[in-house]
Parts: C-alpha cells; sequence; structure tokens
C-alpha cells in the first residue's frame, strides 16, 4: 500500500501528498520485516497491547455470534454501476448479506477490561477500529468471512486499529501468525457447553493450527465486559430470526423486524426446504 497520493495543482503540475495513516502503516511493516530481536518485540507488543478479544465465556456459550449471517462485499451495491444497497436482504441460502457492519456494532456499548496499565482498560472502542478475521485462508471451499461458520466464530474475531488490522491481513505474516497462535491459547482448549460443542468443532475443523505456540499470557490481554450480556443479546437476536423464519413458512409476517425489514421482507421469497434446513441449523445456536 503506497503512503502517498498525487494531487494536480492549479498550474497543472502534480505533487505528492503523503498520507500519515499509511505512514505509519509502512513503518511499522519496515520495522518487522528488519526481523530479529527487535522485529519479535514489536510484533509482540503489537498483538498484546493493540488488539481486543472475547471473553472465553462468550466462546463457551455463543461459540458462533451471529450464526445468521455472512460477509458479502457487494450487498451495498455501486450507484455508478446500477447496483442497488442490498444489505441485509437474505442471499440464497437466506444467511443476511452483511458489509462487517453488524460484527462492528457488536461491541458499540462493551467497555474493555485488561491489564491495570492498558491503553483501552476501562474505556470504550472510539474510531479507528477494525473488527479484524483472523483467519482468511481456510480448508474450506470460500474465504472465512463468507463462510457463516467462520464469520462471526470467536476465535476468528480480534479487534484492532485500523493499521495493526493491515498489518494482519498480509496473509502468513507475522502479525497474523502472532493473533492466530493467541487465538488457540485462548479459545482452543477453552470449556464448551455440552450443547454447542459440535458447533465449535463444526468451525474449529475448518481453520489451519498455527505453526507456533503463543507465549503471552492471558493476563496480559484486554477483553470486551459483559459476556453475560453480550451472550443474552445473542442467542435473543437469533430466537428472532428463528421466528421470523417459521413465520414466512407460514406466509406470515414475523410480529417483530428480524435484524432489519428487508431481511425479514426477503424470506418469504426462500425455497422451503431452504428456509427449513437454516431453521434446523440455528435452533442449535438456541
Amino acid at each position: 500500500m503506497e503512503s502517498f497520493s498525487l494531487a494536480t495543482k492549479a498550474d497543472g503540475k502534480v505533487q505528492r501528498r503523503v498520507d500519515g495513516d499509511n505512514l505509519l502503516y509502512r513503518l511499522l511493516t519496515d520495522l518487522i520485516k528488519q526481523g530479529g530481536p527487535n522485529g519479535q518485540w514489536l510484533i509482540n507488543h503489537i498483538v498484546a497491547d493493540c488488539s481486543v478479544w472475547w471473553d472465553p465465556q462468550v466462546y463457551a456459550e455463543c461459540p458462533v455470534l451471529l450464526p445468521w449471517a455472512v460477509r458479502d462485499p457487494k450487498c451495498r451495491g455501486n450507484k455508478t454501476k446500477g447496483m442497488p444497497d442490498e444489505w441485509g436482504a437474505p442471499n440464497i441460502d437466506g444467511y443476511f448479506r452483511d458489509d462487517n457492519s453488524l460484527v462492528k456494532s457488536l461491541v458499540r456499548s462493551l467497555q474493555v477490561r485488561g491489564p491495570r496499565t492498558g491503553y483501552m482498560t476501562g474505556s470504550r472502542l472510539g474510531k479507528g477500529w477494525v473488527a479484524a478475521h483472523i483467519w482468511r485462508i481456510n480448508d474450506g471451499d470460500t474465504l472465512a468471512s463468507r463462510d457463516p461458520r467462520l464469520y462471526t466464530f470467536v476465535p476468528n474475531l480480534v479487534w484492532l486499529p485500523r493499521q495493526i488490522a493491515k498489518l494482519s491481513d498480509i496473509e502468513g505474516g507475522p502479525v497474523q501468525a502472532a493473533l492466530k497462535s493467541i487465538s488457540f491459547l485462548l479459545y482452543r482448549d477453552a470449556p464448551v457447553a455440552r450443547s454447542r460443542r459440535e458447533i465449535a468443532e463444526q468451525s474449529w475443523k475448518y481453520l489451519p493450527t498455527p505453526t507456533s505456540v503463543s507465549t503471552l499470557e492471558k493476563d496480559a490481554l484486554s477483553f470486551f465486559t459483559s459476556p453475560d450480556v453480550t451472550i443474552k443479546t445473542r442467542i435473543d437476536r437469533t430466537n428472532d430470526v428463528v421466528a421470523a423464519l417459521e413465520a414466512a413458512a407460514k406466509g406470515e409476517m414475523a410480529q417483530d423486524k428480524a435484524v432489519s425489514t428487508r431481511y425479514s421482507n426477503g424470506l418469504a421469497s426462500m425455497e422451503p426446504g431452504t428456509r427449513q434446513k437454516l431453521i434446523w441449523e440455528l435452533k442449535k445456536h438456541i
């Protein structure tokens, strides 16, 4: 990614402008590439000090936070190409087409708990944060974010400052590798409710095992607070989606909108067998 852009002045001359945001990304990339103990020290601090994770208690009860949603980068349409905004409309399988907006909103009201001297401890996340997917490439047929089993799978999500998130997008890069190892440390052997074990294992089987084991202490990491509230809200919302699907199967409209009006309205056009299959799948999460 370039750290500058080109602008044309009134006299027709082209002048380079430096983008401070991208310059930070480039600086961090160069420092990491230097390798050695300094590079590893920087990576360790980046992943420990600049990441926020879900409490393992959330993973135990809701291993997949939005089991009815999937990432669709085309859902917002394109005005110049005459493509309408279809965010929230169900896809052919009945899953809510999201552009990561739903995922970002999950933590809007949550504070962060972490080390006493942590930068985010006691605060809420403001601007400049990204809900990042740790695994992009997986053992499935599609990218992780396009698979509802992985899109909001708790071990595949971490919140990072925007420029750190870009570093984590480098496939096979050291920051991505460090995040994968932390995820395994936090969740792979964590307790899971008996009724949720099949769900968790079904998702894990698509995620390649990290090549290294994290040496970080869990106490050095930051987590979102209020796991009980998160669990209840997620289960209630999935219940709403199931109710809307069952109402559509009867030719009725749900009493309340499920996630969005566009989604609820679109469920009526689903193929009955596909709709029933989704109902059965979602009931495992309730």
